[in-house]
């Protein structure tokens, strides 16, 4: 377990850990002080050392806390107008070129996913990059396969994409794909991954790679024993996205409707 106690000669008897801990494992004794009452039932989201302003809070094998820069907090990280602006920027990319993306900025794609939050903190999710074009087009056309049996009609408009305009209908010719699953037995949380892949197609966005959402191919593969043994995974798909240097450049936002939002007049 991370947190292991309080540094007594740190802790100033705030009680902060105390209110923003989920779990309630912090208590403050008759004599003041803080204690930390047991790691059992720690979810090790990190709130205590995050709060604390003495850093009194002692761990185990959490590597990599750093201190917000000086000055700055949480609010003022980003400005709202830049953000707003990144999220109405962001297009699901259907056109993309051949060349993969290199390997350090997949991996900074997955440190932004790493901060994203889970129910519980459980992390449980685990990824899979495909690169090779022979086992994405192994995986495209067993998609086109499934879909032909629940749906002529559907799968009739891939194959016209496949066969007379040379368009890959299902992952748009990406060099590579992310597939994101979850252990044997896991009962998965599509929210979860929704948030996490979020996160890495914001992210990627801000690196100058595209990405979209595959639906279809998290459907097949999920159901599919064949395709995850290609992979190399064992578990439950819960999300697949393509990525790559987009093709495409859009030079406005088009609008969206208005959200219908109950409550805000009180």
């Amino acid at each position: 377990m991370p947190i292991t106690g309080i540094d007594s000669t740190k802790c100033t008897g705030c009680g902060r850990c105390i209110t923003d801990c989920p779990a309630t494992l912090f208590k403050k004794i008759q004599d003041g002080t803080v204690i930390f009452i047991t790691a059992e039932y720690c979810i090790k989201c990190g709130h205590c050392v995050a709060i604390c302003p003495e850093d009194a809070i002692l761990r185990k094998d959490m590597k990599g806390v750093e201190n917000y820069p000086v000055g700055k907090t949480s609010e003022n990280f980003v400005d709202y107008d830049p953000l707003l602006q990144l999220f109405k920027g962001k297009r699901s990319m259907r056109q993309f070129k051949k060349e993969p993306v290199k390997r350090e900025l997949l991996e900074k794609v997955f440190e932004a996913i790493r901060y994203a939050p889970s129910g519980g903190n459980s992390r449980i999710w685990k990824f899979a990059v495909v690169s090779d074009p022979d086992k994405i087009k192994t995986i495209r056309e067993t998609i086109i396969e499934e879909v032909s049996k629940v749906s002529a009609n559907y799968a009739r408009g891939f194959k016209i994409k496949r066969d007379k305009l040379g368009i890959d209908p299902i992952f748009f010719d990406a060099p590579q794909i992310i597939v994101l699953y979850y252990p044997p037995g896991v009962i998965t949380s599509g929210i979860n991954s929704g948030i996490a892949l979020t996160y890495g197609m914001l992210a990627a966005e801000t690196l100058g790679l595209g990405t979209v959402w595959i639906g279809m191919a998290q459907g097949v593969l999920s159901s599919h024993d064949e395709l995850r043994e290609l992979i190399g995974i064992k578990g439950n798909v819960s999300g697949v996205i393509s990525i790559g240097y987009p093709k495409a450049k859009y030079h406005r936002f088009p609008d969206r409707s208005p959200l219908k939002v109950k409550g805000l007049d009180g």
